[in-house]
C-alpha cells in the first residue's frame, strides 16, 4: 500500500521531473502541479483500496 511516507516521496520525485519539463517560475504553475500530484497519490490510493476489499 502507497503509505505516508511512500506518498510523500512520489509527490517530491514527480514534482521534480515537472518542474525539469515545464520549468515555470510561476507559484500558480507550481501549485497547480502539486495538487494534480496530490489528486493522483489520492486516486492511486483509494484504487488500492478498492483492490484489497475485493
Amino acid at each position: 500500500m502507497l503509505n505516508e511516507n511512500a506518498a510523500k516521496t512520489l509527490e517530491k520525485n514527480v514534482l521534480e521531473r515537472i518542474n525539469k519539463i515545464y520549468p515555470s517560475e510561476s507559484s500558480l504553475a507550481r501549485e497547480i502541479a502539486r495538487i494534480s500530484v496530490q489528486a493522483a497519490i489520492i486516486t492511486l490510493q483509494e484504487y488500492e483500496k478498492l483492490n484489497i476489499n475485493k
